[in-house]
């Protein structure tokens, strides 16, 4: 199996920060292991809507959706460390200020 970094983009998220709602977009970063780009990308995208899913910030249910999309998939060649696992982060940032896309990479 070949290794795949997947940058993963999202936008119109409903987050409560201390009773303060706001829109918010994401960003994330997965390493992923699969047989083909498309394989990784569909793995990178389950893994954040279940990580997201168990954020308790995000207000769910609400009548327009959050929207992700993968930005890119790169094959790597990466040898991952024994006993740890690539960082899960997501990076949320207010929709309306500029991101800097991929920091979390």
């Amino acid at each position: 199996m070949a290794r795949f970094l997947v940058q993963l983009t999202g936008e119109n998220f409903l987050l409560n920060l201390d009773g303060d709602h706001g829109r918010f977009g994401l960003h994330a970063c997965r390493e992923i292991q699969a047989q083909s780009a498309q394989e990784a990308e569909r793995k990178a995208l389950i893994q954040l809507y279940h990580q997201l899913n168990l954020e308790e910030r995000i207000i769910k249910h609400i009548p327009n959706p959050p929207r992700v999309v993968v930005v890119s998939c790169k094959k790597i060649r990466r040898i991952p460390l024994i006993g740890k696992k690539p960082g899960q982060l997501i990076d949320f940032f207010r929709e309306d200020e500029e991101p800097d896309a991929g920091e979390n990479c």
